[in-house]
């Protein structure tokens, strides 16, 4: 089960047996006087508050169980790191949800990791097989390339509705929750909205709703689907709202 030291001896904490047939792999110190267990179950994260122990219920146990865990700490802004024989390393906050995922094909040196460890700097150290990765972690930057399923080149960026759209010259590609994070690997991908194919150049807001000012018109933007409000033959450069 789970213990803690008092003086000399260990003691069972409340509720403490229910761990008693898991494998902790690690535990940590979250807000609110409470802990964040990891184990080795297909479960993987477990709240503890008190005398109540919450199964978090995300993906983190099939992605651990899948890409086998080898290593974890807690970072800088109470996040927590976590390392993967096969897959890198995904960052996950107090609620077990995934808000990063760090791998090969975004800058890491491998994909294969043995240990990570986190500074005073910012700095998440990863060490390989065949060497050390270093990552600012957490950053007031994110940098997004086509790894992340954007084509084009970019000419406009807006956030609009816990969202984060990208005009390009292939259209409009978007990335939801991208201010509050969410537990969907596949979620930290953008995805293109496919009722735009042609250049855009820039984002509308106009009360509460986003348009999309493309090379064949005005679009508007509802529930990651596009409706042409103002359709021409010659692109629209800029478009003025008036107050009236």
């Amino acid at each position: 089960g789970l213990h803690r030291i008092l003086g000399n001896e260990f003691k069972i904490l409340p509720k403490g047996e229910f761990f008693a047939e898991k494998h902790i792999l690690n535990l940590f110190s979250i807000p609110n006087n409470q802990l964040l267990a990891i184990t080795a179950d297909k479960n993987a994260l477990y709240q503890i508050d008190n005398q109540v122990i919450t199964n978090l219920n995300t993906v983190v146990g099939e992605f651990l169980l899948k890409n086998n865990y080898q290593a974890s700490c807690q970072l800088n802004n109470n996040t927590i790191g976590i390392a993967t024989k096969c897959a890198g390393i995904i960052i996950i906050n107090e609620n077990g949800d995934i808000i990063n995922h760090f791998n090969q094909s975004n800058g890491l040196l491998s994909d294969e990791i043995n240990f990570i460890s986190h500074d005073n700097e910012n700095n998440l150290w990863a060490l390989h097989n065949s060497g050390l990765s270093r990552i600012e972690y957490p950053s007031a930057y994110s940098y997004f390339t086509t790894k992340y399923g954007i084509k084009g080149s970019v000419n406009n960026i807006e956030f609009f509705d816990n969202a984060l759209f990208v005009s390009t010259t292939n259209g409009v590609f978007f990335k939801q929750n991208a201010i509050k994070n969410n537990s969907k690997i596949e979620n930290l991908l953008f995805s293109k909205i496919p009722e735009i194919n042609s250049n855009c150049l820039a984002f509308k807001i106009f009360d509460k709703t986003i348009y999309a000012i493309s090379a064949d018109g005005i679009y508007e933007l509802t529930n990651n689907k596009a409706v042409i409000k103002f359709q021409s033959t010659k692109p629209a450069i800029s478009v003025l709202i008036s107050e009236n």
